[in-house]
Order: structure tokens, then C-alpha cells, then sequence
């Protein structure tokens, strides 16, 4: 194989294997109604596992940032304090934010003092 041959297939690996990495690891994102579904999927995990009633539950009610929407249900035998937050990223990645909890820690385990 000549010189230029080899140097023309190597270029042309080359170019080839630029192309696989780019078209992999593209940015493929989801639009809010996608999110939505994912976002359900875990709750209903959610409750399953925990075997928490899906009627304890009131929402979601949705806020949209820059790189996703957080999906809020509020727990109600403590309204005040538990809800069950879900973020799910444009990309489709989805992470629980909080965990319902009727009695959460505050600052040094010291009581809300009334002012």
C-alpha cells in the first residue's frame, strides 16, 4: 500500500470515528410532557415500594427551571411539611429532591420556638 493510501485511510478512520462520538453523545432532550410521564413512573415507584396510599397525595404542581421541571406532590397528613419532590433533567435523567417527613430536623434538633 502506498504512502498516500495509508494516510487517506486513516483521515477517512478518522473522520469516521468523529462522527460515531458526536452522533453518541449527542444532547437529546425531552419536552415537559415527557418529563411528566417519567415523573410518574417514579411516583407510582414511589408508592409501591413504600406502600404509602397514592391518596395521601395531592398534586403535582410542576415548575420548569433551565435544565428540567420538578414535580411536586403534597403529602397530607402533614401538609406543612412532607411532600414528595421529583426532578427530572431535560435529558430525561430523574432524581427524587425530598422524601415526604412529618417531623423534620431543624437546624441543631432544637424545636421551632414561636415568635
Amino acid at each position: 500500500m502506498s504512502r498516500r493510501a495509508v494516510t487517506l485511510l486513516a483521515l477517512v478512520g478518522l473522520v469516521a470515528l468523529v462522527a460515531l462520538v458526536v452522533w453518541w453523545a449527542r444532547a437529546t432532550t425531552i419536552d415537559a410532557t415527557e418529563a411528566g410521564v417519567i415523573a410518574d413512573a417514579l411516583f407510582r415507584a414511589f408508592v409501591a415500594e413504600t406502600g404509602e396510599p397514592g391518596a395521601h397525595f395531592s398534586g403535582p404542581a410542576t415548575l420548569a427551571f433551565d435544565d428540567g421541571w420538578e414535580f411536586r406532590w403534597v403529602y397530607e397528613p402533614c401538609r406543612e411539611t412532607g411532600e414528595l419532590r421529583i426532578f427530572v433533567s431535560n435529558r430525561g435523567a430523574a432524581a427524587f429532591g425530598a422524601t415526604p417527613d412529618c417531623a423534620p430536623v431543624r437546624g441543631f434538633a432544637v424545636p421551632p420556638q414561636a415568635v
